[in-house]
């Protein structure tokens, strides 16, 4: 690593997408509640400023050649220096930023494994309980005809 990052476009676009990526929870958080769900119309229309402001993303990510979810986390990062600094955001700034975001996200994957992987043994000794009580009644059943018809 030598010398500054430096990328307008990325720049002009943490710049055109700040507003953007500052409403996408307020539409999100409507999307959740049962009084929206309950009525059709509000919930159409916020699903419909929401994937708006998704597309807003999705086509600048594009451009950019990277993922919109990248772009939306760089944007936030990006929002959250600015509102405590006032500041944009210099770019190897952002990068130590996402970096540790990247990092906090590889440990989150790892925990999630180690919880599937305690899930999956649970579920193979709980199918064996089944398979075990199921040999019982079938043998139990078996004892039964035979004693009918004995």
């Amino acid at each position: 690593m030598s010398g500054p990052i430096v990328d307008p476009d990325l720049v002009r676009a943490l710049d055109e997408l700040r507003m953007v990526v500052e409403r996408l929870p307020q539409f999100e958080e409507q999307m959740i509640l049962p009084t929206i769900r309950q009525h059709s119309k509000q919930f159409e229309h916020v699903m419909s400023v929401r994937a708006g402001l998704l597309d807003a993303i999705s086509g600048r990510a594009k451009q950019l050649h990277m993922r919109p979810g990248t772009l939306r986390l760089m944007v936030e990062l990006s929002n959250d220096y600015r509102a405590k600094t006032r500041r944009r955001i210099p770019l190897d700034h952002l990068r130590r930023q996402t970096s540790t975001v990247l990092e906090a996200m590889k440990r989150r994957s790892l925990q999630a494994q180690a919880d599937y992987a305690i899930a999956e043994v649970a579920m193979k000794a709980a199918a064996e309980a089944v398979n075990e009580a199921r040999d019982g009644v079938q043998y139990l059943d078996a004892s039964r005809a035979e004693v009918a018809h004995g």
